[in-house]
């Protein structure tokens, strides 16, 4: 058969009908979308001419926030900010925090903040605004927010 033919694709993520189990990756947890259309880059964006940005807000507490903040910081010239609502690599056992804690000399670390309630600016990242309103400037945001666990409605008690 000849002709256009069309393919429908949807933005954003897919959800599968049935729980995640083995072998099927959780969904991430973000924070509230932007409350204006700023350009947050994501693993499918397209490379951003800008990087490494002078300030950069990092968020997440976890292995991989702190290395993303560590890798951004070395670049040198670029401040960073790790927003670590419920503290920064608290699964580590305390000697390989104090390491790691060692090698994020120079950034910048918010622990036990709130939530972030928005990411601002228009067409570019201006800031982090916090639950309690202290905006948090920053030219890119990076989130390193993990994911929720398979099944996590049980533990709730839903």
């Amino acid at each position: 058969m000849t002709g256009s033919s069309s393919t429908t694709r949807r933005s954003g993520p897919t959800r599968s009908s049935r729980p995640p189990g083995r072998g099927q990756q959780s969904p991430p947890i973000s924070p509230p979308a932007p409350t204006s259309p700023a350009s947050i880059p994501t693993g499918r964006s397209p490379p951003c001419p800008d990087l490494p940005p002078r300030r950069m807000a990092v968020i997440g507490g976890g292995v991989v926030a702190a290395e993303f903040a560590h890798i951004f910081h070395a670049f040198g010239g670029v401040e960073v900010e790790m927003i670590a609502r419920h503290g920064l690599l608290r699964d580590l056992d305390e000697k390989m925090r104090a390491a790691a804690l060692r090698d994020l000399a120079g950034v910048g670390i918010r622990e036990r903040t709130p939530p972030v309630a928005s990411i601002e600016g228009c067409g570019r990242v201006r800031s982090v605004i916090l639950a309690g309103g202290e905006e948090i400037e920053a030219d890119a945001v990076l989130l390193a927010t993990g994911l929720v666990p398979p099944n996590s409605e049980m533990l709730q008690g839903a």
